[in-house]
């Protein structure tokens, strides 16, 4: 079957909505997978179901956290006799933008003119969380490739691939940039630029960018690759490039729709590059990371030679918007140290180290290792906040501050049982110290607001400590981790 049909093809009426719904609850009574993929299985010929799941669950959908918007019934108007395909064909092709507030109203009245089982499943879809425990894997185990995937290439830690077992004689060292990651798709057959998240959020090219400089990258860049690298703001004033909070706040303003301000720029900096035929089915690409490394600076180098000899004003331009990460041949896990230690000095976020033989995949390359800081401080409890989709009635995270106040973030991170530990012992643990352990620490947004921490994550209760430490010993205890580098 082309999945990519199913919308035009499935009908959910009332009946098949109560159908649908008896499955769903079905899987989430267990918890056992097991039993999960029996379900699965036993209805792996039932169309609807699927074109449920694929709705919900396909990383290039953008429902806009519409679930959370929906307007109450008592102030909408009820829009009967569209049925839950009806409704998502019309989001598809954005005659309901629910980006927008007249987008939000059009699609309230039309879910509340449904039943009580299509609004649960429509919610569902657009909160992007059937709340029945299963993922996009087990979906395309049991029916292959339902849910697009979008292939993503990590790192390995230290603890996963020991720095004494790497190879220094066939290994580089580069930056780990701080800006959002970006998969940047060059047709070579099509005039535009494609751009999209590591979730498959598309960005709009021309809220990124000029004709101009949109028509330059597509000369620098690979034909018929896929780009990996990550899009940093730039102050044009200072040249500087933003904190990753405010970088990032930027672009997700642009995958809603509005243009990068005219005070900034962005700048894509990129590290590998992929045919689209293995970028986007995720086939392992067996090149090894020494020549796709050579051939993406090549093309790069090529195109600043080009636009040089012709003395044309994209030079520039390209410089601007476009680099290649920073990036330094080691000979010795001394030399490693030394890279690393000067990016953090910088402030910059950390360094990769990447070895000749790498090839690229979908999954964890033990051919690529982050070198990151992680510190630890001691933060007091000052609150909660409520979970959502399958932590709805249970913690989200705890608030967690300095003992000054300056400092405030809120934190997860932890199992299962020690969420619902936490959610049944709130009053008991306020105010009581947890160790947080984070990447960095974040200035705060506003004149007079709070710090804030990057990738705050619960490490332990401290049952010893009564007192939290304040603002300055938390940047303290980050600085002397930096120079024990």
């Amino acid at each position: 079957m082309n999945y990519d049909s199913l919308g035009a093809t499935v009908k959910i009426s009332d009946e098949e909505a109560k159908k649908i719904d008896g499955i769903l609850n079905s899987l989430s009574a267990t918890s056992s997978r097991k039993e999960k993929e029996v379900i699965l299985k036993s209805n792996v010929s039932y169309t609807p179901l699927w074109y449920v799941f694929r709705e919900a669950l396909n990383p290039y959908y953008n429902y806009f956290n519409a679930g959370e918007r929906i307007i109450s019934e008592d102030q909408s108007d009820k829009i009967k006799g569209f049925l839950i395909n009806d409704i998502l064909k019309r989001i598809h092709s954005n005659e309901i933008n629910l980006n927008t507030d007249d987008g939000i109203k059009l699609f309230s009245s039309m879910y509340w003119g449904l039943s009580n089982e299509s609004r649960k499943i429509l919610k569902s879809i657009v909160d992007k969380d059937m709340r029945v425990g299963v993922g996009a894997k087990t979906l395309n185990k049991v029916k292959s490739a339902i849910i697009p995937i979008i292939p993503y290439m990590r790192c390995s830690l230290p603890n996963q691939v020991p720095f004494e077992s790497v190879d220094w004689s066939s290994a580089l060292i580069q930056e780990k940039c701080d800006g959002a990651f970006t998969n940047i798709n060059n047709y070579a057959d099509k005039a535009e630029l494609e751009l999209y998240t590591r979730t498959g959020m598309k960005y709009d090219p021309s809220l990124l960018f000029d004709d101009e400089t949109r028509a330059i990258l597509s000369i620098a860049l690979l034909s018929d690759h896929q780009s990996h690298g990550e899009m940093l703001i730039v102050d044009k004033k200072t040249g500087e490039v933003l904190p990753r909070e405010k970088g990032n706040g930027i672009l997700n303003s642009v995958l809603s729709g509005s243009k990068v301000p005219d005070e900034y720029r962005v700048k894509m900096v990129i590290w590998d590059s992929v045919p689209l035929d293995y970028a986007l089915s995720g086939t392992e690409y067996k090149v090894v990371y020494k020549d796709r490394f050579a051939k993406l600076l090549s093309q790069y180098k090529a195109a600043l030679v080009h636009f040089a000899q012709h003395r044309s004003e994209s030079e520039p331009l390209l410089v601007e918007h476009l680099e290649i990460v920073k990036t330094e041949l080691v000979k010795s896990f001394d030399d490693a140290q030394n890279f690393y230690r000067k990016m953090l000095n910088q402030g910059k976020e950390g360094a990769i180290i990447k070895l000749f033989s790498g090839t690229w995949k979908d999954g964890t390359s033990k051919a690529q290792i982050k070198m990151k800081l992680s510190v630890d401080c001691d933060l007091k409890i000052v609150g909660y906040e409520e979970g959502k989709g399958k932590f709805e009635n249970n913690v989200g995270s705890i608030v967690c501050a300095t003992s000054d106040d300056t400092l405030q973030v809120s934190v997860s991170g932890f199992d299962d049982a020690t969420r619902s530990f936490i959610n049944e012992h709130r009053n008991e643990f306020l105010n009581s110290i947890v160790t947080v352990r984070f990447n960095s620490i974040m200035e705060p947004e506003e004149e007079g607001g709070k710090y804030s921490l990057f990738l705050p994550r619960f490490v332990e209760f401290r049952k010893d400590k009564t007192e939290a430490d304040d603002l300055q010993r938390v940047r303290d205890q980050f600085e002397n981790a930096i120079r024990s580098v």
